[in-house]
């Protein structure tokens, strides 16, 4: 018998939701996939901000649009909130808003919950490698990475490094990347060297993989500018990858000439400067050159702590 669940994830930058089947061998399949740009957080200011009234009412239009879709595949939705929504200050009317006219209630991730539920979910899908793990999940408003064996984490930090939050903080659509990337890389620096150091001894001694959609997004650039001659199921983005784009978007004036240029969606153009970062520099800090593409995160997660794996 097979159970369906719509999962709904409301992030920095944009609303996920999805339906899937879980089976009796808990295996799962996605029947469903809507997402819906919307980005909640004004990340000008760092946090303490308040989300919009108009967006409180997009919100509320889309997981209506949800709730229709979930009907359809006879399940509710399951709705849950990430960084944008945690740090604004009105983040209790934002929950009571969507509760009063939807019906739907929202659970807000905290950092390390968010963390957890994403280990979760990368160690199942690699739970055949013998290897421990390391999972780096790039959002819009933080950046999670978590060291683990098997189901155990060892260690996990939440940190407050987002595509969209970095975007806003230092980038406009018009302005040149060259007088902001000094500015990012020391925002990075900054924010990564408030943290512990990790205990990695041997980065051979460890599977490194990434999840998020700006994670997909990089690894995409890289195989339309490489252009590998064999498809390889299992997908990865290396330092050299990260350096080849970078150079790339750099010939670019701005976001408008970097959408033309690697053929992106605007949405996806706008944070690809700060997802590259990101990206280098946690691998930096880290000591690795290298991680795998992960097409699970959060999301399932959150399944698999609904049916108790």
């Amino acid at each position: 018998m097979s159970t369906r669940f719509g999962i709904l994830d409301i992030g920095s930058n944009t609303f996920h939701f999805v339906i899937v089947e879980v089976n009796s061998q808990k295996q799962i399949r996605t029947l469903f996939r809507f997402r819906n740009v919307l980005r909640l957080g004004d990340f000008h200011t760092g946090s303490g901000y308040l989300i919009s009234e108009s967006h409180i009412s997009e919100s509320i239009e889309i997981i209506r649009k949800c709730q229709e879709i979930a009907k359809e595949f006879s399940t509710e939705v399951i709705a849950f909130a990430t960084s944008a929504v945690r740090e604004s200050l009105n983040s209790e009317e934002f929950r009571k808003a969507i509760k009063k006219q939807t019906g739907v209630k929202i659970r807000i991730l905290e950092g390390d919950e968010e963390a957890s539920l994403i280990y979760r979910a990368i160690s199942r899908q690699f739970r055949d490698f013998p290897n421990p793990l390391i999972a780096i999940d790039i959002g819009g408003g933080s950046t999670e990475v978590i060291i683990g064996e098997g189901s155990k984490i060892l260690e996990l930090h939440s940190f407050r490094l987002g595509t969209v939050r970095m975007k806003e903080m230092f980038l406009d659509d018009s302005q040149s990347f060259v007088d902001a990337i000094p500015l990012m890389q020391d925002y990075i620096e900054h924010t990564l060297s408030n943290a512990p150091r990790t205990g990695i001894k041997s980065k051979n001694m460890y599977i490194a993989t990434g999840s998020s959609g700006i994670i997909r997004t990089i690894m995409g650039v890289s195989a339309r500018i490489n252009k590998p001659l064999f498809f390889s199921e299992m997908q990865k983005v290396t330092l050299t990858d990260l350096k080849s784009i970078f150079e790339q978007a750099l010939t670019c004036a701005n976001i408008n000439e970097l959408t033309t240029k690697f053929d992106l969606k605007q949405t996806k153009a706008d944070v690809l400067i700060s997802g590259l970062l990101i990206l280098r520099d946690i691998l930096f800090y880290l000591k690795i050159d290298e991680i795998v593409v992960s097409d699970c995160g959060v999301r399932e997660g959150v399944v698999l702590e609904l049916i108790g794996e």
